[in-house]
């Protein structure tokens, strides 16, 4: 993955690894290397390098009180205002750099749609690759951080995989000044509850308003585009997407659909009934599992381990789009369930049941899930299934390798770090409303939206060269939600929704009422995500990977042998079992997933042997 930059905190003179980044295309400003691709502004003793596309520079300007001519300069603001006051109006994917003296200033933007930030003392970097060059050494990994990738699937900011390296989490800024350190988030959750809720108008009000907010979005968004692109899965928020363009834009709309071939869950008949209806110029693709092969691509252009259930939908959608080169923005709907805030039913249960003293029965149910009875694809196993989803509606969603089964797995298992979205110890909440608001803004948004949905987006785009925008995390229309009742988000009353007879996402379904073809909106939703099943079907392929986890380097440091030879047998005698549970076979698979991407991160990032596909690995070709 091509480097954007790579800095010294600490000696601004430093020169003495630039020349290893020659074949990099960087050219020197100040104290750091940087991309062709970034925009330079200079004034006095300050420099500003960014990365990505600002869309409401001259309102942010404006609302500064700051006057600019017909191309405003960012520098120009932090010229004249501080940057707690200029960061939670800046709307756009990018990454800003801002020297001025001693001090470095590191910002991203909301959701971290622009170039990820590591850094370690004294370098930082868009990619570990630059860190390690710029350092001149590896660094050793952080099985705590490892172990909870194996868990969730992720590594939260800004922890990474990698003793002595952090990640600035989306929407922060990293000052480095005088030897210190500081983290600032432009938008905690005192912002996100400030007067609650500000809105006294009526929800068809509200709608009418939200749907000039979506229609103002997509034309920031695709100023100055003569064909746009648009992910399309026949759902509501991209066919949500795809109304508000067409109210916008007359010009050429491609949409791109991914669906799995042969595969009852595909929803490409849906996404044709968009298209059709709004005029797009459609393209298709059917995943049949050898997808996989691209997946050593992905793991070094993500630097840390990271494993989602809709990953490779992501990636085949972006190697779609990469063969349409005349598209430079391409709208997704990524994120607005979470805006909203999704699985509440379940967090109404979560809240009865604590209130009632039922969650200490859920809790005796966990302690008994380690028994075997639990561990096979029966009717205990969908008992322990739900019960956790309840149990840990607080928590990062776990379809990897829980605790117990680390304990089995690991030679010398770590301590696993507490979950940094156990955010029910760090909010207090008094009724229904206020474990809403809470969920929403620490799981939906902090972690669900910024560290896994608009980050798997944003890097399979980078690593595939699209661009993408989220139309749906405008800075506008969050701020306009956030204000939102919590009845125009999902309504019903708290036993309408224990009963599952809320509506979820309600003012935005209302916003698009009559807009979209009825059929495909009125469907049970199937998800983002992919049947994780496809791509372990094919025996000499699940055989050839299970070899090459079980004599990696990876394997021989971390687990113990037997465990796993166990473990890959019984992952074999039930993979292609005809009645099995679809969320058994996927958790199954989320694991697997899991360890073969952990094994070829470690091969690329511990070991610097780095193949451009799976087959060079296992050496077994992937059949299409």
């Amino acid at each position: 993955m091509k480097i954007q930059f790579i800095g010294n905190f600490t000696n601004l003179e430093e020169t003495e690894f630039y020349p290893l980044l020659s074949d990099f295309s960087l050219t020197k400003v100040g104290n750091i290397l940087v991309s062709v691709s970034s925009r330079r502004e200079f004034e006095g003793e300050h420099t500003l390098v960014i990365w990505g596309n600002f869309i409401n520079l001259h309102e942010t300007s404006r609302l500064l009180g700051i006057k600019t001519g017909a191309t405003p300069r960012l520098l120009d603001l932090f010229l004249t205002q501080s940057a707690d006051k200029i960061f939670p109006l800046l709307d756009g994917n990018f990454t800003g750099i801002l020297i001025k003296g001693d001090s470095t200033l590191i910002f991203r933007d909301k959701n971290g749609g622009g170039p990820s930030v590591y850094y370690s003392p004294h370098h930082f970097s868009s990619t570990v690759d630059g860190l390690i060059l710029a350092q001149k050494s590896g660094f050793k990994p952080d099985l705590k951080s490892i172990s909870f990738f194996l868990e969730h699937g992720y590594i939260p900011s800004p922890h990474t995989a990698f003793n002595g390296i952090s990640k600035i989490p989306p929407g922060h800024s990293l000052l480095f000044r005088r030897g210190s350190f500081t983290l600032t988030n432009p938008f905690p959750f005192s912002d996100f509850i400030a007067g609650y809720p500000d809105l006294k108008i009526s929800v068809q009000e509200a709608a009418e308003q939200y749907s000039e907010l979506h229609r103002n979005a997509i034309k920031k968004r695709i100023s100055g585009n003569h064909t746009v692109g648009i992910l399309l899965s026949g759902g509501y928020d991209s066919g949500g997407n795809l109304a508000r363009l067409r109210e916008v834009f007359t010009g050429e709309v491609k949409s791109f659909s991914i669906g799995f071939k042969g595969n009852p869950m595909s929803e490409l008949p849906y996404a044709r009934q968009f298209a059709d209806h709004y005029g797009t110029h459609h393209f298709e693709y059917e995943m049949d599992g050898h997808e996989i092969e691209y997946l050593p691509q992905i793991i070094k252009g993500f630097n840390d381990p990271f494993q989602e259930n809709g990953l490779m939908l992501n990636i085949s959608a972006m190697k779609l789009l990469q063969t349409h080169p005349d598209i430079s923005t391409t709208l997704c709907g990524e994120g607005n369930d979470q805006l909203f805030g999704v699985q509440t039913r379940e967090l109404a249960i979560h809240f009865v049941a604590n209130r009632t003293g039922i969650n200490l029965l859920q809790k005796g149910i966990k302690s008994l899930t380690r028994n075997k009875p639990f561990l096979a694809d029966n009717q205990f196993y969908r008992i322990q299934f739900n019960n956790n989803r309840i149990l840990n509606i607080l928590h990062s969603d776990t379809f990897g390798f829980n605790r117990a089964e680390q304990t089995a797995l690991f030679r010398d298992p770590p301590d696993i770090p507490p979950d940094p979205s156990m955010y029910d110890s760090l909010f207090q909440y008094r009724n229904f409303t206020e474990l809403y608001l809470g969920k929403t803004y620490f799981i939906d948004i902090q972690q669900t939206i910024n560290e896994i949905i608009a980050y798997k987006a944003a890097r399979a785009a980078e690593v595939f060269g699209n661009t993408l925008a989220f139309p749906l995390l405008d800075r506008e229309i969050y701020q306009f939600v956030k204000k939102l009742p919590v009845s125009y988000r999902f309504y019903g009353s708290l036993s309408e929704i224990l009963r599952g007879k809320g509506i979820s996402k309600y003012l935005f379904k209302t916003s698009l009422k009559g807009k979209l073809p009825e059929k495909a909106v009125s469907r049970k939703k199937q998800g983002g995500f992919a049947p994780m099943v496809i791509f372990f079907q094919d025996e000499e392929r699940l055989q050839g990977i299970n070899n090459y986890i079980l004599h990696s380097d990876m394997a021989h440091q971390l687990l113990d042998s037997a465990a796993l030879k166990e473990y890959f047998a019984k992952f074999s005698r039930e993979i292609n079992q005809s009645k099995s549970w679809f969320w058994y076979d996927q958790f199954q698979c989320f694991q697997l997933f899991s360890l073969l991407i952990l094994t070829l991160w470690w091969d690329q990032f511990i070991n610097n042997r780095v193949f451009p596909k799976l087959s060079d690995y296992t050496g077994v070709s992937v059949k299409k």
